[in-house]
């Protein structure tokens, strides 16, 4: 399609807080970081999420605004039986001295098809 589609979930007796989302071409300064490495979360310039309830965010972002090679890192605030806690999705570290991560993908090597998911091959 013309866009990408983040969704953010917990499961059981977890929900989502605020949430950061930063994605950009991974060979630019797609995410801002502080002098040692680490993400800051705050100037992530995706925080407003096309849809949220206890369990689920969604952003919905277009393509055309990212390119075929992305890097994207995607934080939470969640709370569950145990109190707060901060949640990456998982991937890669960065390098600073946090257990920050993010993920890289290349939209070219996805297929145009509809995929039912009947596992009876492509469409």
């Amino acid at each position: 399609g013309n866009n990408l589609i983040v969704t953010f979930t917990v499961t059981g007796d977890w929900t989502i807080g605020t949430t950061h989302l930063s994605i950009g071409l991974c060979d630019s300064d797609w995410v801002p970081t502080t002098g040692s490495g680490n993400p800051q979360i705050g100037h992530f310039e995706f925080t407003e999420p096309y849809s949220e309830t206890q369990n689920e965010v969604v952003y919905i972002i277009p393509i055309t605004d990212i390119g075929d090679n992305y890097c994207f890192a995607a934080h939470a605030e969640v709370d569950g039986p145990t109190g707060g806690e901060t949640a990456w999705a998982e991937g890669t570290e960065f390098s600073g001295n946090s257990w920050a991560m993010y993920s890289e993908f290349d939209l070219s090597s996805c297929s145009s098809g509809d995929d039912d998911d009947d596992d009876n091959g492509p469409t």
